[in-house]
């Protein structure tokens, strides 16, 4: 994968993944690491980055990544254990909330991704509720919305029958923004369902 932009998690530049599941973390690495070193897909070995990733805890870690970074082969070696995983999901809301959805597990602490919310209200009963329904006559009130989301941070308040009605009419307008507003607002917006 390339990636424009570093984040704490992810390089900038070319990162080439490996995951493995096995009880054994080390062993796995070692294999997926000696794999793509014989093979690296092409890519340049000194412009790309290796990470070996695992749910799996693994205690000597930065041990094995000091021995591997020590060989000069890839730009950088990098291993993300579970202990990493909870640190990035606690930074990382947004997939938080997909994964404990994946699991079952959602809303998580009360708090659930809008995609979803508007998920479970919209299919209400069996009926798809569209989001220009709800906008329908609101157009206004949809174009401010749309103002207020792109502008500074502040408060602003919604008039609704319901918590949830406001909550849906925000998501519906958010649906019918342009592709690239629509798109920024779901991947950061949660609901707190407390």
């Amino acid at each position: 994968m390339v990636y424009e932009e570093k984040t704490p998690y992810v390089p900038k530049g070319v990162s080439l993944y490996e995951f493995g599941t096995e009880s054994n973390p080390k062993g796995k690495a070692e294999k997926d690491y000696n794999k793509r070193k014989k093979h690296s897909l092409g890519y340049d070995p000194k412009e790309s980055v290796f990470i070996f990733i695992t749910p799996r805890f693994w205690k000597f870690k930065e041990k094995w990544v000091k021995e591997k970074q020590s060989e000069g082969f890839w730009k950088d070696v990098k291993t993300y254990d579970s202990s990493d995983i909870e640190q990035w999901l606690d930074i990382a809301v947004y997939v938080s909330g997909w994964f404990a959805n994946y699991l079952r597990k959602a809303p998580l602490n009360g708090v659930d991704i809008a995609e979803l919310f508007w998920r479970y209200w919209s299919e209400y009963a069996g009926i798809n509720i569209l989001p220009e329904t709800i906008v329908s006559g609101r157009e206004n009130e949809q174009e401010e919305i749309f103002k207020f989301i792109n502008d500074k941070p502040n408060i602003s308040s919604l008039k609704a029958a319901t918590k949830n009605e406001a909550i849906a009419f925000i998501i519906a307008s958010a649906k019918l923004f342009p592709e690239k507003e629509s798109e920024i607002f779901f991947s950061k917006a949660l609901e707190d369902l407390n």
